[in-house]
């Protein structure tokens, strides 16, 4: 208790520096831009924000007290006590930036301590993924996709998509198929999402960047091909693994590919006009490609050919997911951006792989 005690101590004497203070200021700005309060809340300080923030923080203390005890709770306190304003600030922090390594290790490492399942835990992992590479896709676009930014960045993503593969490996040999193959998935869309958007910035990057830009790019489509080869490996022994429940899970993803695909459809729809003309043409095609699988899977399933329904309901689940995550990806980058930022010739925006559908 004494160490604790002398490393509060220590953590109370923390100040910040005037250039720290200044990138503080100019996160909260960006942050405010990209998330305007809503017409309620208008006459809300940021103080009052930042302080209903923290209030929220200590209800997670005592959560994490009963779940995991007290050394786990000193990261947070100490979190708490640095000030929460600065783990507020650092949530849009880019790497090469002072705030990056809060947000990385104090932000989401909190974050981690609640992700106890596997289920729970492979979709974080995803998340951590898809959020270095907007990332690297925010350095791209702002050219700063160089230096010791560039290379944290592109270490980061090859550490996540390490991680995701390990545990996907963990699980099967713990004979979770089900859930592997689901890690497996979680991995692959934003590889295939992400190479797309990355190949798009590195046609308008500057000359200096361009290349690197479109470096990671293809690291992402090599990776992605391994990837889907190990999600259709497991796919196919989680079909067999179903065994008389085959019919009922068969069902159950044609129920699913529905529901996904008029989710994506609809939230689409709202958003098509603040997108850009590749972004648009790609989500189009994928959700026309979705439609298509599940028309073949209800087909299939009519002949009783189970795998194949599967395979197909699977797939237009996989599409509807990857349009979603392509109209969030360019939604957020627009939106810290305040620009269009995809608007590139016809010409030279034709580095998508949309059609690129592992059946």
């Amino acid at each position: 208790m004494r160490k604790y005690r002398s490393f509060l101590e220590r953590a109370k004497s923390i100040r910040l520096s005037k250039s720290e203070k200044d990138e503080i200021r100019a996160n909260l700005h960006a942050l405010m831009a990209r998330e305007p309060i809503s017409g309620h809340v208008r006459d809300v300080s940021l103080v009052n924000h930042v302080t209903q923030w923290s209030k929220q923080a200590i209800s997670m203390v005592f959560s994490l007290i009963k779940q995991h005890g007290m050394p786990v709770v000193i990261v947070l306190l100490i979190t708490l006590i640095a000030g929460g304003g600065v783990s507020y600030a650092s949530e849009s922090a880019l790497p090469g930036t002072v705030l990056y390594p809060v947000k990385i290790h104090i932000n989401e490492g909190v974050q981690s301590v609640f992700m106890v399942s596997s289920e729970r835990r492979g979709a974080w992992e995803a998340e951590l993924l898809n959020r270095r590479l907007q990332e690297a896709e925010l350095l791209a676009y702002n050219n700063r996709f160089t230096g010791s930014a560039k290379t944290e960045v592109e270490s980061l993503i090859r550490l996540q998509s390490q991680k995701l593969r390990k545990l996907a490996q963990v699980l099967l040999d713990r004979g979770e198929v089900n859930i592997a193959s689901v890690v497996s998935t979680n991995l692959e869309i934003p590889l295939r999402v992400h190479e797309v958007l990355l190949q798009r910035l590195a046609v308008t990057a500057p000359e200096n960047q361009d290349e690197d830009i479109q470096s990671l790019a293809t690291a992402l489509s090599v990776e992605k091909r391994e990837v889907e080869k190990v999600r259709a490996d497991l796919e196919s022994k989680e079909h067999v693994l179903l065994g008389g429940n085959r019919v009922a899970a068969v069902q159950g993803k044609l129920v699913s590919s529905a529901n996904t695909l008029r989710r994506v459809q609809n939230a689409f729809s709202k958003t098509e006009n603040t997108l850009g003309d590749g972004t648009i043409s790609d989500v189009k095609a994928k959700l026309s490609l979705a439609d298509g699988l599940r028309s073949e899977g209800a087909e299939a399933l009519e002949d009783n050919d189970l795998e194949r329904a599967y395979e197909s309901f699977q797939g237009a689940i996989r599409l509807g997911r990857e349009a979603q995550l392509l109209v969030e990806s360019e939604k957020k980058l627009r939106a810290y951006a305040g620009v269009a930022v995809f608007d590139v010739p016809e010409e030279l925006g034709q580095a998508s792989s949309t059609t690129d559908v592992v059946r």
